[in-house]
């Protein structure tokens, strides 16, 4: 029997005390994260209830009744449908969106501390200096105002991202050893994470497209690059003619930023910084903490290519690059406000990867991402207690069960605002639209036409709606085709009042 020396034994406590630190993170990660997930009475934010509806939908006839991404929708269907064993369905799809969104995007820190771990053997870091990588990562992973900001009404968004950083872990391991399981396990998550949400098939693309080129500049690379391109270029393909059939609008906006790139940038502003040149809607965007916090994290990849340029592996100085230019991309001001505000979102998730390289190659690095890491933090906690106070408030979620007495029999659509209509299909058990036009062109499909509007404010914690009682429809994007018809209320409340539509809309 051979026996370990001290080295090895050295070796194993070394590799634990990471081990430990990635469990600290996950149980921290899903502790905070639940504070949002789980504990409040019922889904934060205006959005919550579309998970609700969706699952929903599956579960009855299989499919999803709004178009979109389906993976994270039949996942969370399979396991609402697993849990109706032991309640009723209702509590069951409630109780597998809430645990999804507490959960899996919190695995963001397991791909993290691979790299970690890969990186920390190349540079052949110290115990503490791989430590301090976990939990510096993993922070930004999990209760960064990016990681969190998500939570409850863009959980497909948050569920995403770790699949796209395990993602790219393989895409560096396939690269770096030519290994098909690497192969078979980066086109698994490019998948996994492409048809979970649009922004992460935007970042597996960008991300495919920036290690390709960069592998060009390293000449024992290439060739072994061009094999990759080819096969996840015809991944991608296949992914994008999915989601044609799932949710073409979405697909044909990803097409079109592939097809027409300077679309997506912001013309000659006229208002706003015009010192810097930005416009209004800029001005607003570039001040979210998640612009800043992933601009930091890109900044912080050039420092450490530049510092690193001579001792890094090809395949690592390749992965830095890709990892460093998309992180950036996704955060210039000079996108259009409303593209730069989804995907400088969603640029962190790159950016860990030249974060935990800089950790593992010097240990004092630590005394300057302190500061970042304090700022995460501390956006992370004002992310928390934002959300706690978005979702729809107690008196008027009971409200709308009331209301559901007074829905008419038969197959009914309910009109309301943009936000208020996921939670009037999941309480009233309805269809819904925020256009009354979809409503008279529908109306043979329908037993009822039925009018949810706000009377007051407050409905939803301490977001402030738009509120013009008096004037049926108003907050609907096309309330104008509503003036002259009859209206009769079924139900009135504090803070909403639902009719029936008499006249056609």
């Amino acid at each position: 029997m051979s026996e370990r020396g001290p080295t090895a034994v050295s070796a194993e406590r070394s590799d634990a005390k990471v081990w430990y630190a990635l469990a600290a993170v996950l149980v921290v990660g899903f502790v905070v994260r639940a504070q949002v997930s789980l504990l409040p009475a019922h889904l934060p934010g205006e959005d919550g209830a579309y998970y609700l509806v969706q699952v929903r939908g599956v579960l009855r006839d299989g499919r999803l009744p709004i178009p979109d991404f389906p993976l994270l929708f039949y996942t969370q269907a399979g396991i609402a449908w697993l849990l109706s064993a032991f309640v009723d369905q209702r509590a069951a799809i409630v109780a597998a969106v809430r645990w999804t969104d507490a959960t899996v995007p919190v695995l963001l820190a397991v791909p993290a501390y691979q790299f970690v771990r890969d990186f920390a053997r190349e540079a052949g870091a110290s115990r503490a200096g791989a430590v301090l990588a976990v939990i510096f990562t993993g922070i930004a992973a999990t209760v960064s105002h990016n990681a969190l900001f998500n939570a409850s009404g863009a959980i497909k968004n948050g569920c995403a991202l770790p699949f796209s950083l395990f993602f790219l872990f393989h895409l560096y391991r396939a690269l770096r050893d030519g290994g098909r399981r690497s192969l078979s396990c980066a086109a698994l998550f490019l998948l996994v994470s492409s048809l979970t949400h649009v922004s992460a098939l935007a970042l597996n693309g960008t991300i495919t497209v920036f290690v390709v080129a960069a592998a060009m500049f390293e000449a024992p690379l290439r060739a072994r690059a061009l094999r990759l391109a080819v096969a996840l270029a015809a991944i991608l393909a296949a992914v994008v003619g999915a989601a044609l059939l799932f949710d073409a609008d979405r697909a044909a906006r990803v097409l079109g930023v592939l097809l027409h790139p300077a679309r997506f940038v912001t013309g000659v502003p006229d208002a706003g910084l015009s010192t810097l040149g930005f416009s209004v809607r800029i001005e607003r965007v570039v001040t979210l903490p998640f612009v800043w916090f992933s601009a930091a994290l890109g900044a912080l990849g050039f420092y450490t290519l530049w510092r690193y340029r001579a001792e890094a592996a090809p395949t690592t100085r390749v992965i830095l690059w890709a990892s460093t230019l998309t992180t950036l991309f996704f955060s210039l001001p000079v996108l259009d406000p409303d593209l730069l505000e989804r995907l400088s979102a969603v640029a962190f998730v790159p950016g860990l990867v030249p974060l935990a390289y800089l950790m593992c190659r010097n240990v004092a690095a630590s005394v300057a991402v302190l500061p970042l890491t304090g700022f995460a933090i501390a956006a992370g906690a004002l992310t928390v207690k934002t959300l706690l106070v978005t979702g729809l408030a107690g008196p008027a979620h009971d409200e709308l069960a009331r209301f559901r007495a007074a829905v008419p029999p038969g197959r009914n659509i309910v009109l309301a605002r943009h936000g208020l209509g996921w939670w009037a299909a999941w309480m009233l058990d309805t269809h819904f639209s925020n256009y009354a036009a979809s409503a008279r062109t529908r109306r043979g499909d329908y037993d009822a036409v039925l009018l949810l509007e706000e009377i007051e404010q407050g409905a939803f914690g301490r977001v402030l709606t738009r509120v013009a009682p008096g004037t049926p429809g108003v907050a609907l994007r096309d309330g104008a085709l509503l003036a002259g018809a009859g209206f009769t209320t079924l139900a009135e409340g504090r803070y909403f009042r639902l009719s029936r539509v008499e006249a056609r809309p």
